[in-house]
């Protein structure tokens, strides 16, 4: 039920090879309204990404006189690459964070505030591009209505996959927000309602107010369970 990668990746991606040009990587850039593109050999695996910054780099220098010996020293290997080329295998970025899709949305969005990017290649267990997703993507399967998160708690959770019905255990959804209200049998059944309904789709977070019993008596064990994906700054 936790949702994954796949789920939210674009399956159409916009690809260039090492040897297609600045000018062609600008009008593709321009032309489907993405802010960078991967570039990959013919088995299709990643060998890095274009992105605006890269272009915007050698854009930069182009009223500029070459650098001299002085300057050269001084700059970076990466940046006079990009300075001076005009084919993607000059200008890309070529260290590139990718996940797979089996990746839940929750790990995806650490990845991107980890490594600090708002798009990731998406590849197969042979390092092939399969996809790529973006902030905008995974911030989009948080975007549920919430008769529809209630629906999956009570009928897939709860009745489905634990056979507890309604009348003992009930779901109040608002804003994306869980509170359980009723009674099970066990502390351990309490988490497990907790931990499950924290992974339906759409849940921001959990607010866990079910009893349970302990050695014949009635106890409460109430207690927030955040389930947020992070959203970096831009």
């Amino acid at each position: 039920m936790t949702k994954q990668v796949s789920d939210a990746m674009t399956t159409e991606v916009v690809t260039v090879t090492p040897d297609t040009r600045f000018k062609t990587i600008v009008s593709l850039l321009e032309s489907h309204h993405v802010n960078l593109i991967p570039v990959i050999d013919d088995e299709r695996r990643v060998l890095g990404i274009v992105s605006e910054a890269d272009l915007l780099t050698k854009v930069g220098w182009a009223d500029r006189v070459p650098p001299g010996r002085i300057e050269r020293w001084f700059k970076a290997a990466g940046e006079l690459r990009r300075v001076e080329g005009i084919l993607a295998s000059e200008i890309m970025t070529r260290a590139v964070d990718t996940i797979t899709p089996e990746m839940t949305v929750s790990d995806a969005a650490q990845e991107m505030t980890v490594s600090e990017v708002k798009v990731l290649p998406v590849v197969d267990e042979h390092e092939r591009l399969v996809g790529i997703v973006s902030r905008t993507d995974l911030l989009k399967t948080f975007v549920r209505e919430d008769a529809s998160i209630q629906r999956e708690v009570v009928e897939g959770v709860l009745r489905g996959a634990l056979a507890i019905e309604p009348e003992a255990v009930a779901a109040v959804v608002e804003d994306g927000a869980v509170v359980l209200l009723g009674e099970v049998e066990s502390r351990g059944l309490h988490d497990i309602i907790e931990n499950m309904v924290g992974a339906v789709p759409g849940v921001i977070s959990v607010v866990n107010r079910l009893e349970y019993r302990a050695d014949g008596h009635l106890l409460e064990a109430s207690r927030d369970l955040a389930v947020t994906v992070p959203t970096p700054a831009d």
